[in-house]
């Protein structure tokens, strides 16, 4: 085929149209294949092979990687075969009685219309451009300054790339942006050396890599660039593509801090109130703290006020903690949604108010906080701030159990035990009791222990009674529950061999020594 005589129109026509049919050229190809196939295999083998070839195509990527004129052609000249092959088998298919094949060899060049051929059309039409030699030197040269003019406008926003806010970039986009961005870097332009280095950090448009993204922050952080300085002070803080240095953390991170960097200021404050690469000095904190709060830093505002509600750092001043819980909650810190609803729950800093505690926990239950959800199920089970509701209690709880929280787990445990909330579910009671005993909660281990005593739950076993039991009695328990624990102890110690009781009590004891450091 000539194109030489062929209008821009025409080419760009036949791009479009061989685009279309190359995101689903298995299934275009089978036009004329198909119908002689259904003569040799079974119908319904012949379908799933055409959808499996297909699907294989559209979510591999060859079609994007592989692009082929004559390729396409050949199935261009398939098509006009279909109709004598979709006829001759059916014929054939409809003689030996084969119906179903037959109809299905005879519509074929039909049913094909109906899968829908989608992808990335605009790629592909490009691809076949090239081939055909349309795209030359000169246009290329034009995408390429409209790529460089896109990223000329990149913008640095909390430490994201963007191009354009409003559209979504394929790893192209990417690839492009990176290459235009290390011709910038390499010739010493910080903002692309800051670029580049998170595109390495992310992965994009590069393969991940965080020894070059070092590399490159390092290269704008000494130009001066604030976040670079921030982003390799991090780097150093969590030994990413450089070797763990809180030193050098906190040199890199000071620079930044001190040209008002938020990100840094907050990481400085840090640094300070945990002693990394600094002396420990919450003074220090609460003054970097402040910096970046100031600034609008949630998570820095968030620690400000950790920092006023303890009295490290700043007088100790509730008013002051929940002025600046409120401005991270506010913004969304789940933290600081905690923090808040517990001041308006203990009516520290602000006037007691449930249903305020009630709703700033919910907030931060709902982004996955497991500790505020098994305080929001307690508020639910006992109705305060809330409308008294347990099967809303075992919701919350069971977000917070299915985290590992070992509180949650053991009220979750009850609900079943009860039936609050939920149908009365023995068995589920004693998986979520276990799940709460193994974490050393010691009610769950008396509870636990006394169900194997009787067999409620679990399959009766004394040696796991006594076992678990004396977990219990080690726990936190006051008088009455001691005396209850060590009665189901001595119950299930009665049944046991003496054999069985030292094994048990060692048992115990190691696990006893493996946990003494966890609370329970």
């Amino acid at each position: 085929m000539r194109f030489a005589n062929w209008t821009d129109a025409e080419i760009q026509r036949w791009c479009l149209l061989r685009a279309i049919e190359w995101c689903a050229f298995p299934t275009f190809a089978s036009q004329p294949l198909v119908p002689i196939m259904l003569l040799l295999f079974p119908w319904y083998w012949v379908i799933a092979a055409v959808v499996v070839l297909n699907t294989l195509w559209r979510w591999s990527g060859i079609g994007y990687s592989y692009v082929n004129i004559t390729a396409a052609r050949m199935a261009c000249l398939s098509g006009l075969a279909k109709w004598p092959f979709a006829i001759g088998s059916a014929i054939y298919l409809f003689i030996h009685r084969q119906f179903v094949p037959g109809l299905i060899a005879l519509s074929w060049p039909l049913l094909v219309l109906l899968i829908p051929s989608s992808g990335k059309f605009g790629v592909i039409e490009l691809a076949f451009a090239k081939k055909l030699g349309y795209v030359s030197e000169d246009a290329e040269c034009q995408a390429a300054a409209r790529y460089r003019k896109a990223a000329e406008q990149v913008l640095r926003r909390k430490h994201r790339i963007y191009f354009d806010d409003t559209k979504q970039h394929s790893p192209e986009d990417y690839t492009r942006l990176a290459a235009w961005l290390r011709k910038a870097a390499e010739q010493g332009d910080v903002e692309a050396q800051f670029s580049l280095g998170y595109l390495y950090d992310k992965g994009q448009g590069v393969p991940q890599d965080y020894t070059q993204a070092a590399f490159w922050w390092r290269k704008a952080a000494e130009q001066g660039h604030a976040a670079a300085q921030s982003d390799l002070g991090a780097s150093y803080a969590t030994g990413r593509g450089v070797p763990q240095d809180y030193t050098q953390a906190v040199f890199w991170r000071r620079k930044a801090a001190e040209q008002g960097d938020a990100i840094a200021q907050s990481a400085m404050g840090l640094a300070y109130e945990l002693g990394h690469g600094v002396s420990q000095d919450h003074t220090q904190a609460a003054f970097w703290f402040r910096k970046a709060a100031e600034q609008g830093h949630a998570a820095a505002q968030r620690n400000l006020g950790v920092m006023y509600a303890e009295g490290q750092g700043v007088p100790q001043d509730y008013t002051q903690a929940a002025l600046w819980y409120r401005k991270a909650a506010e913004q969304g810190n789940a933290q600081a949604q905690y923090n808040l609803g517990d001041l308006y729950d203990k009516g520290q800093g602000v006037p007691q108010d449930y249903a305020q505690a009630a709703f700033w926990w919910h907030k931060a239950a709902e982004q996955g906080h497991a500790y505020v959800q098994f305080f929001l199920g307690d508020l639910y089970h006992h109705g305060q701030g809330v409308p008294q509701d347990d099967t809303q209690a075992a919701f919350w709880w069971r977000k917070a159990a299915e985290q590992g929280f070992a509180l949650a787990q053991y009220h979750l445990g009850l609900s079943y035990d009860k039936g609050l909330g939920m149908p009365q579910d023995y068995a589920q009671a004693a998986l979520w009791y276990r799940k709460a005993a193994e974490q050393g909660v010691a009610d769950a281990q008396c509870r636990l222990g006394a169900w194997y005593g009787t067999g409620q739950g679990v399959p009766q076993d004394y040696a796991e009674a006594y076992f678990w039991c004396d977990l219990a009695t080690a726990g936190k328990q006051d008088a009455s529950d001691s005396k209850q624990v060590a009665k189901h102890r001595d119950e299930a110690a009665s049944h046991l061999t003496p054999a069985d009781l030292s094994r048990e009590q060692e048992r115990a004891r190691k696990w006893i020594e493996a946990h003494q450091a966890k609370p329970q």
